[in-house]
């Protein structure tokens, strides 16, 4: 019975085990999913204040103006980057990549870097890129000919926790799959191990049990015998008393 109760033990630990491994990679694999969705919907933001800029600037470009001379384009930029905290900084530029108009003005003049030139002024969707310290969106902007007349780039800076646990999702997923994978085979070969040995002890006690048996066998027969042979060596003394008690009586 104990060693039953060990192995009983012993397979619930490792069940255990495994649901907690199981529930604990759900429960992960939910926040990582909760976070994902996060990340994107706050990059949705920052999509469509690109897009709002974007639009404004078309607009006015197919008006015949200048992208030099259109009016209310620093209020225009300045106020989207108020409505979100998480835009570090919107640059308008043209063709050559010289920055027109900027929220920060310091860099109104400056060139944007020439990697981003190409891939921003000929995407056909919004162009995604990341520098140091920020991920960089960008749009082309065109104009009343239908031809690229500039762009836009817009600066942000999404929460760390996402992007690094997105980052780290990329290995404790494997891991915990992994890690599940060796507890179950543990418990099957320390459970199969358990069973061989319980076996093994069973048959030893069965054999000592058989030995015991035999042994008390060999002790009893010749045990019974003797005492079968006192008995009878009593009966013929008494029987010899009484025949001498009869014959004193005689006399």
């Amino acid at each position: 019975m104990r060693r039953a109760l060990t192995l009983n033990y012993y397979f619930a630990l490792a069940v255990s085990a495994g649901l907690v491994l199981t529930l604990t990679a759900s429960l992960l694999s939910w926040t990582s999913a909760l976070e994902e969705r996060g990340a994107l919907l706050r990059e949705s933001r920052f999509e469509f204040s690109l897009s709002n800029v974007k639009s404004a600037i078309e607009l006015g470009l197919r008006l015949g103006l200048l992208l030099p001379d259109l009016p209310g384009t620093q209020e225009l930029i300045e106020r989207n980057r108020m409505l979100e905290r998480g835009i570090l900084s919107i640059d308008i530029f043209d063709v050559r990549g010289r920055i027109v108009f900027t929220t920060d003005n310091a860099g109104v003049s400056a060139n944007i870097p020439t990697a981003w030139l190409a891939p921003c002024l000929y995407s056909r969707e919004n162009w995604h890129s990341q520098d140091e310290e920020s991920n960089v969106l960008c749009a082309p902007v065109i104009n009343g000919y239908d031809a690229v007349g500039g762009g836009v780039v817009l600066r942000y800076r999404l929460p760390d926790r996402a992007s690094t646990f997105g980052a780290l999702g990329n290995y404790w997923a494997p891991a915990l799959a992994a890690l599940l994978m060796l507890t179950g085979l543990g418990s099957l070969a320390g459970w199969l191990a358990l069973r061989r040995t319980e076996r093994r002890l069973d048959r030893q006690t069965a054999a000592l049990q058989g030995v015991g048996a035999a042994s008390n066998d060999t002790l009893v027969g010749p045990l019974a015998t003797g005492i079968a042979k006192l008995t009878s060596l009593e009966n013929e003394l008494t029987a010899i008393d009484r025949e001498a008690d009869r014959l004193d009586n005689l006399n």
